[in-house]
């Protein structure tokens, strides 16, 4: 398609910013100037335990704490309960508009994240198979489709690397509604290979929205490696932002430890 025609197209139909429907005329952008401003901002916040961004922010979620050679990557951290912030909004067009404008802003910016590691590494991103975690059934049903998979497939997109459906679900509860050791249960009892005879012998990257416990894939990594797997690692368009633990509070004590 040529980049008159293009042009000719973004005028008749321009596209609007996931985040505030302000127009967008420039073929490129995803997002408006000014939320992808403020999304940079945004991504750029220091992880309460390591101090890092979230690109390069390499502590583990609570259920692949205990994994050795596990890597994470993301492209930013995701607060909850910041309502109003860009990122907030993007999760909720990610998860509930039927277009793809917040998939391919945070695929994008996703595969950068891998590709950045990978060079670095000799790492040839062609060479490995993105997949992802599927939605439970309950997830489907809300609204119709995968927004996991939709990313999966950009991020391969716009990474170079292969993409493989490999994982199915069978019925499940959705995730943001269960708490940590309920997250395990319910991916453990859910997630399945598509092919559970076939060895799974190559490189792979496992794709979701957004990793809070890791349960999920953790799960599907475990599947991967039982199957044959040379190696795994984790990608998520987010991270729900880590929270340091408060210290115990210390008491004084009424009496002097010399008299103990």
């Amino acid at each position: 398609m040529s980049s008159s025609f293009q042009q000719i197209l973004s005028l008749l139909f321009p596209r609007r910013c996931p985040v505030c429907g302000e127009m967008i005329r420039a073929a490129a952008p995803q997002l408006c100037e000014n939320c992808a401003a403020q999304w940079q901002k945004e991504s750029a916040l220091p992880c309460p335990l390591c101090q890092r961004k979230a690109r390069e922010c390499r502590c583990a979620p609570a259920a692949l704490s205990g994994i050795s050679n596990m890597v994470v990557y993301s492209a930013g951290f995701y607060d909850p309960g910041n309502t109003h912030a860009v990122t907030s909004r993007l999760v909720y067009a990610l998860k509930h508009r039927t277009d793809d404008g917040a998939a391919h802003a945070l695929a994008r910016d996703l595969a950068g994240v891998i590709l950045r590691d990978f060079l670095a590494e000799g790492e040839d991103i062609r060479t490995w198979t993105i997949t992802y975690a599927p939605r439970s059934a309950a997830g489907l049903a809300e609204n119709g489709f995968d927004q996991s998979r939709r990313l999966a497939k950009l991020c391969a997109r716009y990474s170079g690397a292969r993409f493989e459906e490999i994982f199915r679900r069978d019925g499940g509860e959705m995730q943001k509604h269960l708490a940590a050791d309920e997250r395990r249960t319910n991916a453990a009892a859910s997630i399945r290979l598509r092919h559970p005879g076939w060895t799974y012998s190559g490189k792979y990257i496992l794709v979701d929205d957004i990793v809070t416990t890791g349960a999920t894939l953790a799960e599907c990594a475990a599947l991967l490696r039982q199957s044959g797997a040379r190696s795994v690692v984790l990608a998520a368009a987010l991270r729900t932002r880590p929270k340091r633990k408060k210290r115990p509070e210390q008491t004084e004590l009424w009496f002097a430890p010399s008299e103990i």
